[in-house]
């Protein structure tokens, strides 16, 4: 396992690049391996971050120098954060060393195909997000309208631009995106969305976002080929006297776990017709072949995995939370191997674009407004994703939608 321990952390001129079964194979580089664990103050848009790796793994390690080696800037008279010209050689060999022993107790993870497949090339995604610009006009007006720290992450600076949303991808149990710093977009109310702007003119901003995803997901994990309407499908097939509302509340709840007694509240119907609804879901998205693969799964390693083999580990053993769990943690990764299918299908069609903001299963970016009518096209038929079962669809919409 190779470790690169970066200049931000050592304070030198170049990179450290070592590799676990051979400590003495030291070498110093300018440039950071593609495969090499980066550890290091700038590592954040490195898809290998060893302290990621660190924390997936479960093993939170005080990765940091420790504070009694630095000596203050008058004694050694040079900047106090270049640690190789203030810590002692061997206390600093030492440490060294001692990063590697921890590194190589993360060997089984690294080697982890998730976290070196979907994972990573997730975490490329995130990096290359660019800063979008706000009105500041319409920001000031909306934070006098609307008492929201969201809005507030959003204040621009004196170019206009909102910071950079850096997103945490272990933030929750099924790698759904948290926000760890800047734009909190996540919680942003909808309607707020209106005071972001185009970065300059003859562009458009505009939202992609994957239809009735988590639904799909579940239908093409059993090996159907869903229309793009899933819920007035599943309404005509099944409850043609039924609203499309009904029908959808009834997938949605079954999906994630509710009673029937409880979507019989939801939905204003009897108890006996909600048992009905309920069975007619759980057999349509095969939730009892489902459940009875994650229970098994989940008494056996007291965690579970999704699709493609994210560790997760639910915050409780029922079958609801097992299934929600799952399906959640799959729609995630189809979501972001999904965008990065239709971001390479724009580039292939010639069609510029800046991504923004992710919000789950949407992404907010910018294309030129030429462009506009093409990438609706593009995206007027179903998107077959690598190493994803079935097809998916995308819909082109206002921010604000």
């Amino acid at each position: 396992m190779r470790v690169c321990i970066l200049r931000s952390y050592l304070g030198s001129e170049r990179h450290l690049l070592l590799d676990t079964a051979d400590p003495e194979s030291g070498v110093w580089t300018r440039s950071v391996p593609d495969d090499a664990w980066a550890l290091g103050a700038s590592v954040t848009n490195h898809h290998h971050d060893l302290r990621v790796l660190g924390e997936y793994a479960g093993q939170i390690i005080d990765w940091e120098i420790p504070s009694k080696y630095s000596l203050a800037d008058e004694e050694a008279n040079v900047d106090v954060s270049r640690f190789i010209h203030t810590v002692p050689r061997d206390a600093l060999l030492a440490h060294v060393c001692q990063l590697l022993s921890r590194a190589e107790s993360l060997a089984d993870a690294a080697a982890d195909q998730y976290i070196t497949g979907m994972f990573a090339q997730a975490r490329r995604q995130l990096a290359d997000l660019q800063r979008a610009r706000v009105d500041p006009t319409a920001w000031n007006e909306a934070t006098h309208d609307a008492d929201s720290s969201a809005l507030q992450s959003l204040e621009p600076d004196s170019d206009g631009l909102a910071g950079q949303t850096v997103y945490d991808q272990l933030g929750t149990i099924t790698g759904r995106l948290t926000v760890s710093s800047g734009p909190h977009i996540l919680t942003l109310r909808r309607d707020l969305r209106r005071v972001l702007r185009p970065t300059r003119r003859g562009r458009r901003l505009l939202m992609i976002d994957f239809v009735s995803h988590e639904p799909r997901v579940a239908l093409c994990l059993k090996g159907e080929t869903p229309p793009i309407d899933i819920y007035g499908w599943f309404r005509e097939a099944h409850l043609p006297t039924a609203s499309r509302d009904d029908a959808k509340g009834a997938i949605i709840s079954t999906l994630y776990g509710m009673t029937p007694g409880t979507l019989s509240d939801k939905l204003g119907v009897t108890l006996t017709e909600a048992k009905i609804l309920n069975e007619i879901v759980r057999v349509t998205f095969g939730l009892d072949k489902l459940e009875k693969d994650l229970i098994k799964a989940h008494s056996q390693r007291g965690e579970i995995s999704s699709a493609f083999g994210r560790r997760i580990k639910p915050s409780s053993s029922s079958p609801g939370v097992l299934v929600n769990s799952y399906i959640q943690g799959t729609s995630y990764d189809i979501a972001m191997a999904g965008f990065r299918r239709i971001l390479s299908m724009c580039a292939a069609a010639l069609i510029e674009t800046h991504v923004f903001f992710y919000i789950h299963d949407a992404m907010i970016l910018e294309i030129s407004e030429r462009d506009e009518d093409r990438l609706r096209t593009l995206l007027g038929v179903p998107i077959n994703i690598r190493g994803c079962p079935g097809q998916y669809w995308a819909k082109v919409k206002e921010v604000t939608e």
